[in-house]
């Protein structure tokens, strides 16, 4: 249920935004990219329900961490990093959500901030997304918490070749 689910990614999911500063374009290796991701995990040492969650909502599940001390059970990860699952997923879970409800709504709002491969964000949305991602990172911070100690830089703008719809 919606609910079970909900209540399992309070507990054991994250829902990260990462900045890339330089990632590898799949369709050209020479190019490279700038821009944010979203990342939605949980990790948990019952293989079954994070299988479960696999066939409901697709990603990928791994095994997590290595096995350090004999009497430590094995870690899974289930993961997701495509926009279309992940909606979905966090539109289940948005209803019922409590400690992590406003990650779940950030993620939402950058994930209605996303353009297809190769296209630039205009300035506004860029400015959003980082306002997104020092939230987000801010929220998902250990401890008590405080204001980040580095932001974003802007958007890039050189190098920018948009016949090749990317940074030459």
């Amino acid at each position: 249920s919606p609910e079970y689910v909900a209540g399992f990614f309070d507990g054991e999911g994250t829902c990260s935004l990462i900045y890339s500063k330089v990632r590898r374009w799949k369709r050209n290796p020479d190019k490279h990219v700038f821009g944010f991701k979203l990342v939605i995990a949980i990790a948990n040492t019952y293989k079954p329900i994070l299988e479960q969650l696999q066939l409901q909502f697709k990603g990928d599940l791994t095994p997590g961490s290595v096995i350090k001390k004999p009497w430590q059970k094995p870690v899974y990860a289930w993961k997701m990093t495509s926009t279309g699952p992940q909606r979905a997923f966090l539109f289940a879970i948005k209803p019922y959500c409590i400690i992590k409800a406003r990650q779940v709504e950030l993620g939402l709002q950058y994930l209605e901030t996303k353009v297809g491969p190769g296209q630039r964000l205009s300035q506004s949305a860029w400015d959003r997304c980082t306002e997104i991602f020092n939230e987000m990172r801010s929220l998902n911070r250990r401890g008590m918490p405080s204001e980040p100690k580095n932001a974003i830089p802007a958007a890039p703008t050189e190098g920018w070749n948009p016949a090749k719809r990317g940074y030459a």
